[in-house]
């Protein structure tokens, strides 16, 4: 992992998106930004890319890891009105960036702003089913390794190889979601897509319905085939950056006329 990067990424934009809309992106626990490296070229000619770091990682490496949910959502909400996150905007969220992606929502609802065009989320179970669980407190190193590797499904996403570092920021982003506690509230009215791997220990495919709960509006679920960090493999991210585009016009050429 390279941490001289900045705690937002938003690379220049070859193609002018048709739209204003913003994709804020929010990584798993232990990963960063890097992990939607790809995305903001793929995305560039639909709208801008955003992927915010919690403390700990790339630029913001010298800052301390948060290691509660509160503390969290707060980062979240200072850092991106920092970036100038206006609306429209879409969130899409994997595994702890899920809870925070629907959290950030309603904290921003809260303040008065009008929710996203939709939310999506991935390999996370709905938040009132995050109930205290364990989360691997209390593992050494080694065993840390073995249960991510078994999430993973022996994927490049496991942290066989992690730095001390990187199982310190894995570590504190388990306990943020062992912290998390879903306080009721008020559904949104936004679209929600959720997107289930059919081999996820962590999130099932029936867990992951209950995300129908958190809007009034339309719900999606589709399941790929994958362990816990599908969203990461080609296939799944193709499927993913296509639905993401029917919130955008399309790339638009000179004279302001979307293709």
């Amino acid at each position: 992992m390279t941490f001289a990067e900045p705690a937002v990424i938003r690379p220049p934009r070859r193609v002018a998106p048709a739209t204003d809309v913003s994709y804020v992106l929010f990584h798993h626990a232990g990963g960063a930004s890097s992990v939607f490296h790809e995305w903001h070229t793929l995305l560039a000619d639909a709208g801008r890319v955003v992927a915010p770091d919690l403390p700990g990682r790339r630029r913001r490496i010298r800052e301390t890891p948060i290691r509660d949910a509160e503390r969290a959502v707060r980062d979240l909400v200072s850092l991106l009105d920092q970036q100038h996150v206006t609306p429209p905007y879409v969130l899409l969220g994997h595994s702890m960036g899920a809870v925070l992606a629907y959290e950030l929502a309603k904290a921003w609802q809260a303040s008065g702003r009008p929710e996203p065009e939709a939310l999506y989320v991935s390999g996370s179970r709905p938040p009132h089913l995050y109930r205290g669980e364990h989360w691997c407190a209390g593992l050494d190193d080694d065993a840390l390794r073995a249960e991510t590797a078994r999430w993973s499904g022996g994927s490049r996403m496991s942290v066989q190889s992690s730095s001390p570092h990187q199982l310190a920021l894995l570590r504190a982003d388990l306990a943020v979601c062992r912290d998390y506690r879903w306080t009721p509230r008020v559904p949104l009215s936004c679209p929600v897509v959720a997107f289930t791997g059919t081999d996820d220990p962590i999130a099932t495919t029936q867990q992951m319905r209950g995300w129908a709960d958190y809007t009034t509006g339309p719900f999606t679920h589709r399941v790929v085939t994958g362990h816990h960090f599908f969203l990461y493999e080609p296939e799944t991210s193709d499927h993913v950056r296509s639905a993401l585009r029917s919130h955008s016009a399309g790339p638009r050429t000179d004279d302001g006329d979307s293709q």
